[in-house]
């Protein structure tokens, strides 16, 4: 069964949502990112300015379209979400951090884009604004 965890906090002025699921596991990494040691630990809320998505270990079917973005194509998220402990990935926009273990952790530096997260065999997420893209 697939289950979907979201959780967001884009700024300390925005309601931080509540966490819901497993903590994940640590990094292995000796240096880590502030964001980094907060996904990982899964014990403390998503970074100030970043936004967090919690998925399940094997929901790797997830997919984001942003509005208005590459005419709404949908986009997949990257097939190693679950089959890493600890992943980084950096592009133009933000970082973004993956992790495995009993749930995933996807983070992205909070912009001005707005994003949809659905997954191809499971229900619409919570739209998640403030989120740059993947590119």
């Amino acid at each position: 069964m697939l289950r979907n965890l979201v959780k967001f906090s884009v700024t300390a002025l925005m309601t931080v949502g509540a966490l819901f699921g497993s903590a994940l596991t640590a990094s292995a990494a000796t240096s880590v990112t502030a964001e980094e040691s907060s996904v990982t630990a899964g014990a403390s809320d998503c970074p100030q300015y970043y936004v967090c998505l919690w998925v399940d270990a094997d929901y790797s079917e997830a997919m984001y379209k942003v509005p208005g973005w590459e005419d709404n194509q949908w986009h997949r998220l990257p097939n190693w979400i679950n089959n890493k402990a600890s992943s980084y990935y950096n592009n133009t926009e933000g970082p973004v951090t993956f992790g495995a273990g009993e749930g995933a952790a996807w983070t992205v530096a909070a912009g001005k884009a707005e994003s949809d997260l659905w997954a191809v065999f499971g229900s619409w997420n919570d739209s998640i604004t403030d989120v740059k893209p993947l590119v």
